[in-house]
């Protein structure tokens, strides 16, 4: 037959285990609030790099815009470009034809000058 154990062995054990959950709750506070800082730290380098991220699409997007207008303001240059070249061409047209026209002329008259009679010609002194 054993004795019990007294009763201040019980309390002394009750009070050693009550300070040692004391310590693993410690410990577990200890953990779950570096578990919250890291979580926390993560959340907020997520947040940065999304946030990063949305910067550079819509970089992305203002450039792709950018491009888009400048090809467009090239077409429109380019058609503006051609829409000259077809007047200066269609000018250089109208201004042959009015060079052969006045080329022909001038061959018209000089021949006519020369048909004239040698007495309806005039020197220049005599003018």
């Amino acid at each position: 037959f054993t004795c019990p154990p007294n009763r201040d062995d019980l309390q002394h054990e009750v009070k050693e285990l009550k300070k040692q959950l004391q310590q693993k709750n410690d410990e577990l506070r200890q953990r779950d609030d570096l578990l919250n800082q890291v979580q926390q730290q993560i959340a907020k380098e997520r947040k940065e790099k999304l946030e990063r991220v949305a910067e550079i699409t819509q970089q992305i997007a203002k450039e792709k815009e950018e491009k888009l207008e400048l090809k467009q303001l090239r077409e429109m240059d380019n058609r503006e470009n051609l829409a000259l070249l077809a007047q200066v061409s269609k000018e250089k047209d109208h201004l042959q034809q009015q060079v052969e026209e006045l080329t022909a002329q001038n061959a018209d008259l000089t021949k006519r000058a020369e048909d004239l009679p040698e007495s309806w010609v005039v020197s220049c002194n005599e003018v």
